[in-house]
């Protein structure tokens, strides 16, 4: 319900444990034993993790990402400024990129505001129900 009135959460831990793919039982009553069981260990470590704050195989002093994961964010950033630059440059510079844009958005708000692309679905497609008018 937090996510929905917009209150995010500061900190989000996953835990992820790899299974073997012929470590997992075949047989319906095996499988409801399996699953089960992961179950009870998954609450067992979300109670530890509730009274510690971390998980027993997090070591606080390792971060997730590597460092090396930052060094593409200055690239990145580059890129896409650079790149909203050129796009601002040419719509006052070319009125074939003024024209381009005017009938993408004329489209789009079409598009949007009349659901044109839902329509012509029903119509072409026989397992959708035509739209009651």
């Amino acid at each position: 319900m937090d996510l929905l009135t917009g209150t995010f959460p500061e900190e989000i831990h996953i835990n992820v444990k790899r299974h073997e793919f012929a470590s997992i039982p075949t047989e319906p009553e095996q499988i409801d034993a399996w699953l089960r069981d992961r179950w009870y260990e998954k609450e067992t470590k979300l109670e530890k993790f509730y009274k510690e704050g971390k998980f027993a195989e997090e070591d606080p002093s390792k971060p997730y990402f590597s460092s090396s994961s930052n060094n593409f964010l200055l690239p990145i950033f580059l890129i896409w400024n650079l790149g909203l630059i050129l796009i601002a440059y040419l719509l006052y510079i070319s009125p074939v990129t003024r024209s381009y844009f005017l009938f993408a958005n004329v489209v789009l708000i079409v598009i949007s505001c009349f659901g044109v692309l839902e329509d012509l679905d029903r119509r072409t497609d026989p397992l959708i129900e035509p739209a009651q008018s």
